[in-house]
């Protein structure tokens, strides 16, 4: 109760200096005024600009490493990318762009950034597929910019995939359909979810922000050791917090390992996660 206490007294200072800031921005010139004060302080984001959009080709690789600083990342599996295109789990600017120009092909990278920010940079070297961008700005930030300024990352996955490692400093992470060995996700800020996925070994560490795990296996079929600090824990629609932030279930061949610091948990499995997907 009063780590839950203090975050909301931190909450509230933050919301207050944001409304405050608000006003002294408006009153210096509105967005450009605010975009003026942007370049000389690291801690107050601008307008990001137009909205550009990318994609290339890299083939197939057996791993990926994805290290972003600001931005969502969504791997889809190959046979998934229409069903995510149809269930909006797409950015709208590249959900048009992905199905007019190309095909979804393992390998096939789509992005989507604003034209103030650095593009991430991809690389491919032996069979490891590496994206990492630097857009990062240091401690707490007030963004008054408009329009869709959440960078996004989208990799289309093959199915001989041996493992995959994602770290987002701010931003969303979404697995869906996706087959690999081990699978490895961790944000600071943003909530995790594997959907539909057939991963042998998963580990997701979230410090602020919900994990949704969604399975079309039984849960019989992992070891499962979840724990969060500060939220409620959820296992086919059961709540079960009266744990205590603890759920510890099964011997299976799957590993399922989630840590939260401050956020939910929600587990589907079998028949439960048919309902929801």
């Amino acid at each position: 109760m009063r780590k839950r206490t203090v975050f909301l007294i931190v909450c509230a200072a933050v919301f207050a200096a944001g409304i405050m800031l608000t006003f002294v921005g408006f009153a210096i010139g509105g967005i450009q005024g605010i975009d003026r004060v942007a370049e000389k302080h690291d801690w107050i984001k601008g307008s990001p600009g137009n909205v550009e959009t990318d994609m290339k080709e890299y083939g197939e690789f057996e791993s990926i490493e994805i290290d972003t600083s600001n931005g969502d990342v969504i791997l889809v599996g190959e046979n998934a990318l229409s069903d995510a295109l149809m269930l909006g789990e797409i950015p709208g600017e590249l959900r048009g762009y992905i199905s007019d120009n190309a095909k979804p092909e393992p390998g096939n990278v789509y992005m989507i950034y604003g034209e103030n920010l650095d593009k991430p940079e991809v690389t491919k070297d032996n069979g490891v597929l590496k994206i990492k961008d630097e857009n990062e700005k240091p401690g707490i930030t007030f963004d008054f910019s408009t329009g869709d300024k959440t960078p996004a990352i989208i990799v289309v996955c093959g199915d001989n995939i041996k493992d995959i490692d994602v770290k987002t400093a701010y931003g969303d992470i979404e697995a869906i359909g996706v087959s690999a060995g081990e699978f490895n996700a961790s944000s600071s800020d943003g909530d995790i979810d594997i959907v539909g996925s057939d991963l042998n070994k998963t580990v997701v560490k979230v410090d602020l922000g919900d994990v949704v795990f969604a399975s079309y296996d039984e849960e019989s079929a992992y070891t499962i050791n979840a724990k969060t600090a500060i939220g409620d824990i959820e296992v086919n629609e059961k709540d079960i917090s009266e744990a205590g932030g603890n759920y510890n279930f099964g011997s299976g061949s799957k590993t399922l390992e989630i840590n939260t610091g401050d956020g939910d948990i929600e587990l589907l499995f079998g028949h439960s996660a048919m309902r929801e997907l």
